[in-house]
């Protein structure tokens, strides 16, 4: 089985992701880099911190962003044409991390934007 890359789409989604609290730099910083971290994605436009919840060793935080991400698609089933949401959050979902995932905007072609 193997695995190809889309073409990158953007899309507004809220998050919620655990941020290490050791993690360098202030607390924007560290959200930002986790959101870089999450599979595929290859941008962080922009990002609004909308809760914050200390735990042992990580915060948990819910994010508002928009993100550019190349969707992954499993050329055996025929998945490629499947650029929409479900797709998207699913994607996030597996990422490393991440708790919640909503895409809240439709997604767009990142050559259309």
């Amino acid at each position: 089985m193997s695995v190809q890359k889309l073409p990158a789409v953007s899309a507004d989604a809220d998050l919620t992701a655990f941020v290490s609290r050791d993690a360098a730099g202030d607390l924007r910083t560290a959200v930002r880099e986790r959101l870089r971290k999450l599979d595929g994605v290859t941008n962080v436009d922009e990002f609004e911190l909308c809760g914050l919840q200390p735990g042992l060793n990580d915060l948990t935080v819910e994010v508002r962003t928009t993100l550019v991400v190349e969707l992954d698609a499993d050329a055996a089933t025929g998945a490629a044409a499947r650029r929409d949401a479900a797709a998207l959050e699913a994607q996030l979902l597996d990422s490393f991390g991440v708790k919640e995932a909503s895409v809240v905007s439709e997604v767009r072609d990142v050559r259309d934007v």
